[in-house]
């Protein structure tokens, strides 16, 4: 699954020429597989992605959704995700992205496990490969009922440049 979730990414990418892909579009993409698109949110300026980016990304909605169709939100009717991305000032008054994966479940009968220890591929590649690649920093908060995945990154890490043009508008679903 992660090899087609892989080529998910490169089909998007082929498609422009490797000129890069929509963060919206790119979403879609990965969550397609796992279905229950009436309880996914997509919102956030309208952005295009360079390859690395593409990728980096890619992967690491796919690792969340495998996540969310095993476990989390969408393995629950009553299961709510909602993906949000948005431009801030950071450091120096460089433009970052503030990209959030945000999902709701309700919480099992005696489901006290602490996941915040797991190490598997998974969370290797949200906490350290994805924010690693796109010179960004991530957060996974595991907690019953919900988990949230964010990523800062530079913006000039994972747009490609557009010349005279400023955030552009806002995509919703």
């Amino acid at each position: 699954s992660r090899i087609m979730a892989l080529s998910r990414s490169h089909d998007l990418l082929v498609n422009s020429e490797w000129a890069g892909a929509s963060l919206f579009d790119l979403a879609q993409e990965q969550l397609k597989p796992f279905g229950h698109e009436a309880r996914v949110s997509l919102s956030g300026p309208l952005l295009t992605l360079q390859p690395n980016a593409v990728q980096n990304l890619g992967m690491a909605f796919h690792e969340l959704g495998t996540n969310s169709s095993k476990y989390g939100a969408l393995a629950s009717e009553a299961g709510r995700l909602e993906i949000t991305w948005r431009i801030v000032e950071g450091v120096s008054d460089k433009r970052e992205i503030h990209l959030v994966w945000d999902e709701t479940m309700p919480v099992r009968e005696g489901e006290r496990r602490d996941e915040s220890t797991r190490k598997g591929f998974g969370t290797v590649v949200l906490q350290r490969v994805a924010p690693q690649s796109l010179n960004g920093l991530a957060v996974l908060d595991r907690s019953p009922g919900h988990l949230k995945w964010s990523l800062t990154a530079p913006l000039a890490s994972i747009i490609v440049p557009q010349l005279g043009a400023d955030v552009p508008e806002t995509e919703t679903s």
